[in-house]
């Protein structure tokens, strides 16, 4: 391991990890009791944890526990802007140390240790060899899950996949159903899309969905989904949402859409939507559902385009 530090109540300290350790024991009384004075079991009782799960949060948050045994930490917060992550635990205080994490051609990111009170060399050290136990489940948990999140991934829109919807909705409708919630379901047609690919070409086909999705993303919330269904198509997921705030919403995609001017090779493309809405009955399942806002956007489709249908 090397690193080049500046030992400060407040720093920032750069550490790159050049090799795996994997002698880990399982976690007993006595390991815990011997932990609290002796940091050889407390980086084994560390490392056994950190291999029971593939969870980002799990492996961040017990580095924060194990650490917690032994130093007085009021708080980690961690960051990985290359892997869309974050996490923090605790009540940040002024007195900071943090830490760059990488291993060999890979950035992992910062964590930040913060308390009420100076941190002494020597803590700082054991903190150092902790994070060498840390560092590599971290980057396979962060591995994991940005394999995950791109199985699950259109890869030209980013919006979520048919595999990804085929796994969700269900769920959804489950807990739906379970809860008594309200549920509403969009389906989404770019109007004569295939005219863009026609006139422009496919890379301004491609422009217009990727451009779409943006607006379509401004307009849900966090816990709405939106997928992409094919081709032109689109399915959102409105969670908890009744019929009359899913036709507001509809609309408001709609409105957004038809506002947006893709400019394309100093062309300008201003694409429509139409879209077919349903919401959750009692006796639904899936099919049923889809089929009525499927039945719906084809009456929004044959009625002028760049329409919501409400099936109700």
């Amino acid at each position: 391991m090397s690193s080049a530090m500046t030992l400060k109540a407040v720093s920032v300290n750069a550490i790159e990890f050049d090799s795996e350790f994997n002698d880990f024991a399982p976690i007993t009384a006595t390991s815990l009791r011997k932990a609290l004075t002796d940091p050889k079991e407390l980086m084994r009782r560390l490392g056994y944890r950190l291999q029971q799960s593939l969870d980002v949060s799990y492996v961040v948050n017990t580095l924060f526990e194990e650490i917690s045994v032994v130093l007085d930490v009021q708080s980690l917060d961690y960051q990985s802007e290359q892997h869309n992550f974050s996490f923090n635990v605790g009540k940040k205080t002024h007195h900071r140390a943090i830490y760059q994490l990488t291993v060999p051609a890979e950035d992992l990111g910062s964590v930040q240790f913060s308390r009420r009170r100076k941190f002494q060399e020597s803590e700082l050290a054991l903190l150092e060899s902790l994070l060498s136990i840390f560092v590599y489940p971290l980057r396979n948990a962060l591995q994991y899950r940005d394999a995950i999140e791109t199985a699950f991934k259109d890869p030209l829109t980013g919006a979520a996949n048919r595999v990804a919807m085929d796994g969700a909705l269900p769920r959804e409708i489950e807990v739906a159903h379970r809860y008594n919630q309200p549920l509403s379901f969009l389906m989404l047609d770019l109007d004569k899309f295939k005219g863009v690919n026609d006139n422009y070409g496919h890379s301004a086909g491609d422009l217009v969905l990727k451009e779409t999705v943006q607006v379509i993303e401004t307009c849900i919330r966090n816990t709405d989904m939106n997928f992409r269904f094919g081709g032109e198509e689109f399915v959102i997921v409105l969670t908890n949402t009744a019929n009359p705030a899913a036709e507001i919403i509809a609309e408001r995609i709609r409105e957004a859409v038809e506002g947006l001017v893709c400019n394309f090779e100093d062309q300008q493309i201003n694409p429509t939507v139409s879209i077919g809405l349903s919401s959750l009955q009692q006796s639904d399942d899936q099919a049923i559902l889809f089929k009525r806002a499927d039945q719906a956007l084809y009456k929004a489709k044959n009625n002028g385009r760049n329409k919501v249908i409400n099936a109700e």
